[in-house]
């Protein structure tokens, strides 16, 4: 895994999974972490693209939250390390983004391969809130279009004219 070629929100995503894991006394840093870290992002994408996927964000992460605590705890020292089936999803999310060209590993192609690759904790949570790889690209198509990853902020250029710009018909309907 080259941590070189992640995008900031994708670093941001592994450390908050990091941190989660020291904080519950974890010793392994498992996918149930990761997820967690990507739907508590500020401004994240991936939080984004649930809601609208029809996804009660506050309830994936309450669930999430359950499924951490429920992971076996001890005496980390504040040493984690990465679970085998989370370094899988790394790797993949690697190979996806080459796949896609892009030049960076992002915060999609992370939830991309968790979607792929889930543990059976993960497959629980997706099963429950109707989480599917063809929903998820749906909704990854219409935000990212054909944009390529070409920096370490991609997210920034997303949806850019919902973010900045007016639906002047719609402001001209409510007036």
């Amino acid at each position: 895994m080259n941590t070189q070629k992640f995008t900031q929100k994708s670093l941001e995503a592994v450390q908050s999974a990091q941190s989660s894991a020291i904080e519950h006394k974890n010793t392994q840093i498992e996918q149930q972490h990761l997820l967690y870290g990507l739907i508590t992002q500020q401004d994240g994408l991936i939080p984004q693209m649930l809601v609208k996927m029809n996804v009660s964000v506050n309830s994936l992460l309450n669930d999430t939250e359950r499924e951490i605590k429920a992971l076996p705890y001890g005496s980390s020292n504040g040493q984690v390390y990465i679970a085998g089936d989370l370094n899988m999803v790394l790797e993949e999310a690697e190979r996806m983004a080459q796949n896609m060209k892009d030049d960076f590993v992002s915060v999609e192609h992370i939830f991309m391969a968790l979607v792929n690759s889930p543990n059976e904790a993960l497959k629980r949570l997706f099963k429950k809130h109707n989480i599917t790889k063809d929903e998820f690209m749906k909704q990854l198509k219409a935000i990212r279009g054909n944009a390529r990853v070409t920096s370490e902020n991609p997210e920034d250029t997303y949806d850019v004219l919902n973010k900045y710009g007016y639906d002047l018909v719609e402001r001209a309907r409510s007036k």
